[in-house]
């Protein structure tokens, strides 16, 4: 029993030294061999977007929307208009947009009239703009409102120009923007517009016409005064209702 259990020490020193000598040993292995990138795997058709529920391809989207020039120092901010788009594609669409103002003078009209002396109760006023559009749709994605409810929406850009009318006078206009519509069903959804207009419009506060505008006794078509250029920001939220 000694003899055999001698033998057996013997044999299991020798395992344990064999083994701490090639743990402890180091492996080379030429740089051509080692790995220099990754690769990922690629499948063809892969849905960008599944169960995608909106589909804007030869479809027809009508809209109204209320709006709210961001910088107008004389006039009221209000307007409110409506829209139309014919989507060619998934992502191009024509876009008319028009857009009427409220009447009225800004919260700063009559701190403007006393500190210019003027009468800006008969300048010209904006009245409408109509537009046309290229619209290019950027992404189309969703959005996890709660556990239960998800909500689809799409990014776009567009850029356009057309009229725009002051008293008297009918103006060009252009104007780019975004926008995002988020979809309450497949048909219906909500469209926030960001949009900037550049224009060339009546100078109200032309130091060359200040006495007509002070004596006026009725509105002044915008032809009466000097022209400079203006950019003004309008943002628009309405409804649209897809065919």
């Amino acid at each position: 029993m000694t003899l055999r259990l001698s033998n057996f020490s013997k044999l299991l020193t020798i395992v344990l030294l064999t083994a701490t000598h090639w743990a402890s040993a180091k492996v080379y292995l030429p740089k051509e061999e080692l790995s220099k990138e990754s690769v990922l795997p690629v499948f063809d058709g892969a849905p960008v977007v599944k169960d995608r529920i909106v589909n804007l391809k030869d479809s027809f989207e009508f809209g109204i929307f209320s709006g709210f020039n961001l910088n107008e120092p004389f006039y009221s901010p209000l307007s409110f208009g409506g829209t139309i788009s014919y989507s060619f594609t998934e992502s191009s669409a024509l876009n008319l947009w028009g857009s009427f103002f409220m009447e009225g003078q800004s919260t700063y009209a009559e701190d403007l009239d006393q500190f210019f002396a003027i009468n800006l109760a008969q300048a010209p006023v904006p009245e409408y703009i109509l537009t046309a559009n290229y619209q290019f749709t950027t992404h189309y994605g969703k959005m996890s409102v709660t556990k239960d409810l998800v909500m689809q929406l799409s990014l776009y850009f567009f850029a356009g120009g057309g009229l725009f009318s002051y008293t008297g006078s009918t103006l060009p206009v252009v104007n780019a923007g975004l926008g995002q519509k988020f979809y309450l069903t497949s048909k219906f959804a909500i469209r926030f517009d960001l949009r900037g207009l550049l224009y060339q419009g009546p100078n109200v506060l032309d130091e060359k016409v200040p006495s007509s505008l002070e004596n006026a006794t009725e509105r002044l078509p915008a032809d009466a005064f000097n022209e400079k250029i203006f950019f003004e920001t309008l943002l628009s939220v309405g409804l649209v209702f897809q065919l």
